[in-house]
């Protein structure tokens, strides 16, 4: 759960343009992430990992829906 709210206070960042400090929340909740799989209330965890894992490396946020 609190990766999931990291993601989300990353994206409030990303929507003043502050891009780096998007992307170091986004590591934080990539953390608090790791040892997570499956479903968490109907939200496709590897799913949410993997397009978080992207953004942090291609440096390139994009928004999508849970």
């Amino acid at each position: 759960m609190q990766g999931i709210i990291l993601v989300a206070a990353a994206f409030v960042h990303y929507q003043k343009y502050e891009n780096e400090i998007c992307l170091s929340i986004m590591s934080r909740a990539m953390q608090k992430l790791v040892n997570a799989t499956g479903k968490y209330h109907d939200v496709d965890i590897d799913e949410f990992k993997k397009k978080l894992s992207d953004m942090i490396k291609t440096g390139k946020i994009d928004t999508f829906a849970i």
